[in-house]
C-alpha cells in the first residue's frame, strides 16, 4: 500500500507535530489522518491527535481520542497521562482513579519527575482534590515557567477553587506563550465570564 513506508509514517507523523506547534491546525490533522488511515494504532499519531484536538477547543473529542489511544496502548505513560488531562478537562471523573492507580503500578517508576507530577496534579483534579493539584502544579510552574500544560491545568485547578482572578491570570500567560491554543483560550474564557468580565472573555 503506497505511504506505508516507515520512513515515510515517521515524516508525516514528524510534520504533523510541526504544523500542530505551529497552530496549522487543519494542515496538521491531514497529516496525522494519513498516518492513522495506514497505521489506526499509531502511538505517537494518536496521542498528537489528542492534543490536536484539545488545543483546537473540542474537549469531548479529545476525550474520546484520548480513550481510543489508552484502548490500543494501555501500558503507555503519555497515553495515560493525556487521558487524564482530557478527564480532568470535561469535569468527568468516570475511571479517573483507576487510569491513575494503573499508571502507578505499572509504569510509573519509569517517568520523568515532569509528568509524575502532571499525573498526581491531573489525576488529583478529576477526583475532585484541587487543592493538591494547585500546591503541585504551583511548585512545578514556578521553576518552569515556560510548561504551558501545567499552566493551563493550574488555571483550570485555580478556577474550580474560586480563585479566578489567579486562574486568569495563569490563563493569560499560557496563551501568550501557546496563542495557538484554542483549548486555552477557551478556558480563559470561561473563567473571564465566572468573574463578570464578558469583554475579557472576547
Amino acid at each position: 500500500v503506497p505511504g506505508t513506508d516507515p520512513g515515510l509514517l515517521a515524516l508525516r507523523r514528524t510534520r504533523g507535530d510541526a504544523l500542530l506547534r505551529l497552530g496549522r491546525l487543519d494542515e496538521a490533522e491531514r497529516e496525522l489522518d494519513r498516518v492513522l488511515s495506514l497505521r489506526p494504532e499509531d502511538e505517537t499519531a494518536l496521542a498528537l491527535r489528542t492534543r490536536l484536538l484539545a488545543t483546537r477547543g473540542d474537549a469531548n473529542e479529545a476525550l474520546a481520542s484520548a480513550r481510543l489511544a489508552h484502548q490500543h496502548h494501555p501500558e503507555s505513560a503519555a497515553l495515560h497521562i493525556n487521558l487524564l488531562t482530557a478527564l480532568a478537562s470535561t469535569e468527568d471523573p468516570a475511571d479517573a482513579e483507576e487510569v491513575q492507580d494503573r499508571l502507578r503500578n505499572r509504569v510509573g517508576p519509569a517517568l520523568a519527575e515532569r509528568d509524575r507530577i502532571r499525573l498526581d496534579a491531573m489525576a488529583a483534579l478529576v477526583l475532585g482534590d484541587a487543592d493538591h493539584a494547585i500546591d503541585s502544579l504551583t511548585a512545578w510552574t514556578a521553576a518552569h515557567p515556560d510548561d504551558v500544560e501545567a499552566l493551563g491545568a493550574l488555571g483550570t485547578a485555580l478556577r474550580r477553587t474560586g480563585r479566578v482572578h489567579e486562574a486568569i491570570a495563569t490563563l493569560r500567560h499560557a496563551v501568550e506563550l501557546a496563542p495557538q491554543s484554542l483549548g486555552l483560550q477557551v478556558e480563559l474564557g470561561r473563567v473571564a465570564l465566572e468573574a463578570g468580565d464578558a469583554e475579557g472573555a472576547i
